[in-house]
């Protein structure tokens, strides 16, 4: 499984870099996303049919001057409870 953290919600969405919605694909794994302790898990089926972009703008990573990233847009949904530290 794949953890990822989220700043903020925009219009009740969050933005998840493509190429890190592609590697879940790839390996089969859900994607866990945590905004301020609530958290949210997508299947891969989930990844692939409830995304969608908002632009085709890809836009350049501060830390690694050749790597560009398209975001994917999901629905915030968090499941009941708080997220749980893992290790």
């Amino acid at each position: 499984m794949i953890i990822v953290t989220v700043r903020k919600i925009y219009n009740g969405m969050v933005s998840i870099r493509d190429y890190l919605v592609e590697r879940c694909l790839k390996e089969n794994t859900p994607l866990k996303i945590v905004y301020r302790g609530q958290c949210m898990i997508l299947s891969p089926d989930d990844l692939r049919d409830k995304g969608f972009k908002t632009t085709g703008i890809k836009f350049n990573s501060k830390f690694y001057r050749y790597k560009r990233f398209g975001l994917i847009d999901y629905w915030w949904k968090p499941q009941n409870g708080r997220a749980e530290k893992e290790n």
